[in-house]
């Protein structure tokens, strides 16, 4: 038996439990802005994050690895750090079958700069060349394993299939994220993920399979790790009695991306 899957010792008193989808929480496992937000509002429970701390959480991926922690403050509101992607806004570089400035072409296509109005004066164009389908560059990303990141971007269909945004461990690769939209206008797309591991790759598609000119539009292209959840949420506090913003226990095959996930909260004082 998973030894922090099973319930705290007395004089624990369980209080509430609840179940919930990686799509509907905001949960943080890295040290110094570990927190927890799984959509319903829990805040009742929050306290301070010092001091002696009330309640303690356990929290369970679908094959029961826990991780578990005390009680916090409330969130303060969902805040960010900086962006983790290089040439996302501005696409310099981009020329012919060169791919924008720190992108690859992960399958080769034609790339350029394009004003398609309004708020995209300077839009990415990824489009079909050389009897080439499926145009796509990619870009490898450094981010810090357990920590949760926002993606978003502007996304434009065109022609053909879709048009995608993919996040996984190797390029072209959609382990965390895999964005489709085939609406036909410029839409703003989100995504929130956990990495499990330090290298990351981002992959922009125009699924396009059937003529040379067909294309789709990127812009905006934002990856941004989160400081804070919404005050729906609350901080998690690694000691009973401490300040530090930490898990307590983190099962080494706890799921970072599970499908669905249960939580128990217990009274400690």
């Amino acid at each position: 038996m998973n030894i922090l899957a099973r319930a705290p010792s007395p004089p624990y008193v369980q209080v509430a439990e609840g179940t919930f989808t990686q799509a509907n929480s905001r949960l943080s496992l890295v040290d110094g802005t570990a927190f927890f937000d799984c959509g319903a509002d829990l805040s009742a429970y929050a306290g301070l994050d010092s001091g002696s701390h009330e309640y303690l959480i356990k929290v369970y991926d679908d094959d029961g690895n826990s991780i578990q922690g005390y009680v916090g403050a409330v969130g303060g509101g969902e805040a960010f750090g900086g962006d983790q992607i290089t040439n996302g806004q501005d696409w310099t570089g981009a020329s012919g079958v060169t791919p924008p400035t720190g992108w690859d072409a992960h399958i080769q296509g034609a790339y350029s700069i394009i004003d398609d109005g309004g708020s995209h004066a300077v839009a990415l164009k990824c489009e079909r060349a050389g009897g080439v389908s499926y145009p796509a560059i990619s870009q490898d990303i450094s981010l810090t394993s357990g920590r949760l990141y926002k993606l978003s971007g502007d996304v434009k269909f065109v022609d053909d299939n879709d048009v995608q945004i993919r996040i996984g461990v190797s390029t072209g690769n959609k382990d965390y994220l895999n964005i489709k939209d085939s609406s036909g206008v410029w839409v703003e797309k989100s995504g929130y993920f956990i990495p499990d591991r330090s290298i990351v790759y981002i992959t922009l598609l125009a699924n396009v399979d059937d003529s040379d000119g067909q294309y789709s539009l990127f812009d905006n292209m934002g990856l941004k790790p989160l400081t804070d959840c919404a005050a729906t949420g609350f901080h998690i506090i690694s000691a009973q009695g401490g300040s530090t913003q930490n898990w307590q226990n983190v099962h080494g095959s706890f799921n970072y991306n599970d499908a669905a996930y249960s939580y128990k909260i217990y009274k400690v004082r």
